[in-house]
């Protein structure tokens, strides 16, 4: 599928899963760090509030959450004071008056 990017009016192409909801995702994995940095062209595109966040935790138990969101990133905490490494999926909803195009147009 096909985005404009709210801020520069570029298109973004899209890929992968297609709900009734136009959510997007991003995944990774998070070592010594308790920031998840967002994509960038995230910031106007999404909702923050539809924010959800999935956590596996790499090793032990860490007992790893969402501290908040704010600046386009997802910051955790751990209790304990245990270094965090988890494997991670953020998924969001698109805002409002985004449009979205299929790519098969």
């Amino acid at each position: 599928m096909k985005i404009t990017n709210p801020k520069t009016q570029d298109e973004l192409d899209y890929s992968g899963l297609l709900s009734l909801q136009n959510k997007v995702f991003c995944n990774g994995q998070l070592k010594n760090s308790d920031i998840i940095e967002l994509p960038y062209h995230w910031n106007k595109l999404i909702d923050e509030k539809s924010i959800s966040v999935h956590l596996t935790p790499v090793g032990a138990n860490q007992n790893i959450f969402v501290k908040g969101v704010q600046d386009n990133k997802v910051i955790l905490t751990a209790n304990l004071g245990f270094p965090i490494n988890c494997y991670y999926m953020v998924i969001a909803t698109l805002q409002e008056g985004v449009d979205v195009v299929s790519s098969d147009e």
